[in-house]
């Protein structure tokens, strides 16, 4: 499906009935859940006007090389990543991680020769 549907058309040479840009318009949700499963997204997947607007890239940008289809991949990955990060986070034990003995350090030398900390300094 090309980035600029909504819809595939019936037949090859039929046009678009709704585009991307006419939904934009109309402040209705976009559905992206041909590039979404791509990013590993199992449901359906609809971008709002406002996350277009985002996605849209500058003059500026486009010079530089990006591109709608880029960006979208970007947001979903990130989006899907996030998800999975989150759903393992949550997954975890509840119960508290063991705890480890921490061993203090020896003691160090002091400029009188006594251990640090023993009370005791000594001139040797």
């Amino acid at each position: 499906m090309n980035i600029g549907e909504l819809s595939a058309p019936a037949e090859q040479n039929e046009e678009p009935s709704y585009t991307r840009a006419q939904a934009r318009a109309d402040g209705a949700p976009i559905d992206v859940s041909t590039s979404s499963k791509d990013a590993g997204f199992e449901v359906p997947v609809a971008d709002t006007a406002m996350v277009w607007t985002l996605l849209e890239p500058s003059e500026r940008d486009e010079l530089l090389g990006q591109a709608v289809e880029g960006r979208l991949r970007a947001v979903l990955g990130g989006t899907a990543f996030g998800l999975a990060l989150g759903v393992a986070l949550m997954s975890r034990p509840t119960e508290p991680a063991p705890t480890l003995g921490v061993v203090a350090p020896p003691p160090a030398a002091t400029a009188f020769g006594a251990a640090a900390g023993d009370g005791t300094p000594s001139l040797a």
